[in-house]
């Protein structure tokens, strides 16, 4: 019987960030990856530069639709994105 290659509990692979949504940057012990996750939502805006709904902003930051929603409702509570009545999210201004 062969066995199977990598790692059963390994996380699915999430989507490709669209161009220009992810940056090169030296690895550190003290990288957050949470936060380069945050501003790679806050980012997508910069380049899109127009009210996005989830599955937008999911695939220009590159996150699967889960991650994109809870850093979108954390980035909405804390002010830095609106979401208007057609669930487009907006970046606003603090």
């Amino acid at each position: 019987m062969k066995k199977k290659h990598g790692n059963p509990k390994a996380k699915p692979r999430r989507a490709a960030p669209a161009e220009g949504a992810r940056r090169q940057f030296q690895p550190s012990a003290l990288f957050v990856g949470s936060v380069e996750k945050g501003l790679r939502v806050l980012t997508a805006f910069d380049v899109a530069r127009r009210p996005m709904r989830l599955g937008e902003i999911a695939q220009a930051a590159g996150l699967d639709m889960s991650a994109a929603q809870r850093f979108t409702a954390t980035l909405e509570s804390l002010g830095f994105l609106r979401k208007d009545e057609f669930k487009r999210y907006h970046v606003t201004f603090k």
